[in-house]
């Protein structure tokens, strides 16, 4: 079978999700290959690289500046993730790769995929327009609209209902998806974790093991994507009240003007490592959320309405955690911070969602 996701790149949450999805349907015994699908590549895109390379040194030494920062982000992508196709540039390609592998089914899923404004020019691949093997099963698995709410033209919205009517099994990730399904779109969909989910804890130690991940200096997990000084303030109050010291898990700088150094992504098991390490997570990531109940760590989330809010607020709701979510500073209070965490009740449930999704991915074949 094949799965599709976004393009891979430096998003955490996002490989390892991917990576997740392939490990656990190989677990089960199924041959399972990544389509490496990454956004269109024009001539005109080539054309530039090759001016910059012979005619402006100093931008295409930018450009090669810019490939360094993913040096560890690659690493995971090409050693665990796998098998995967080549890279894949352009609709036409990509109807040749799958045709030519005849998967009996293609996957698409999870993270945002359905989210229109990150799946851009791959809008209908994701909906899995290139499919043209009609015995080829057709599903998606804790898909994401990101928000809760569809907003967008008449002619979108009835090409999307076509290709989701063409679907054999609709899986989503948010509760607000399984109505968007049903409300907007006419099919039915279920609800399952993100993929990251289905792996227990020691598989994610595992690759910690494998790449020998030092101990991180400090407590508390910061992993934050939106940095600002209310979320600074935010972590030096946590710090006071837990008496701990934070440590940050994210890039240090997205300025082009930093060094290479500061720009370049630490190791996925790095991230990993860090849940590992902590006593007290603070997040405005949905994949940061995700690791702390894995890792059952306590965490405070900051709420990313820009990034989705509803991904938050389903997963939280899901596992009796809504508490943990904080709009701004005002709303954290000490009581908050200090809250104990039901882990018992958490890991139960968490439990049951595996078993549901092990139901769902078991019975592709037999819808």
């Amino acid at each position: 079978m094949g799965i599709l996701t976004l393009p891979l790149n430096n998003n955490f949450g996002g490989l390892l999700q991917a990576y997740a999805l392939q490990a656990y349907l190989k677990n089960k015994g199924n041959d399972v290959v990544l389509i490496d699908r990454r956004h269109n590549l024009s001539s005109s895109y080539k054309f530039k690289i090759v001016l910059k390379k012979y005619f402006f040194k100093t931008k295409y030494k930018e450009y090669l500046d810019n490939l360094k920062t993913s040096t560890h982000t690659k690493y995971f992508r090409e050693n665990y993730i796998a098998p995967k196709t080549e890279e894949i540039f352009s609709d036409e390609k990509l109807k040749k790769v799958v045709n030519a592998h005849d998967f009996d089914a293609v996957i698409v899923g999870s993270d945002q995929v359905w989210r229109l404004e990150y799946a851009t020019d791959l809008v209908k691949n994701m909906f899995l327009d290139f499919v043209e093997n009609k015995k080829t099963k057709k599903i998606s698995y804790a898909a994401s609209f990101g928000v809760d709410s569809w907003n967008h033209d008449v002619e979108t919205t009835n090409t999307v209902k076509s290709l989701l009517k063409n679907f054999d099994k609709i899986s989503v990730r948010e509760d607000s998806g399984v109505d968007l399904c049903n409300k907007t779109f006419d099919v039915i969909a279920s609800q399952n974790i993100d993929p990251t989910m289905l792996l227990p804890k020691t598989d994610y130690l595992n690759l910690v093991s494998l790449e020998n991940e030092p101990k991180r200096e400090g407590d508390i997990l910061v992993y934050m994507l939106d940095n600002s000084n209310e979320r600074k303030m935010l972590v030096n109050q946590i710090e006071k009240e837990i008496n701990g010291t934070a440590f940050n898990i994210n890039v240090k700088s997205k300025e082009s003007k930093a060094s290479i150094k500061d720009r370049t992504y630490p190791t996925v098991t790095s991230w990993i490592r860090g849940f590992v390490d902590a006593k007290y997570v603070i997040v405005d990531s949905f994949h940061g959320c995700v690791f702390a109940i894995i890792f059952n760590k306590p965490f405070i989330a900051f709420g990313n309405t820009e990034r989705g809010l509803t991904r938050f607020s389903s997963l939280l709701k899901l596992f009796k955690l809504e508490d943990r979510l904080i709009l701004n500073n005002q709303n954290l209070t000490s009581d908050i911070i200090n809250a104990p965490i039901d882990w018992g009740l958490t890991n139960s449930i968490l439990n049951d969602c595996r078993v549901d999704s092990e139901n769902f991915l078991n019975n592709i074949y037999d819808c």
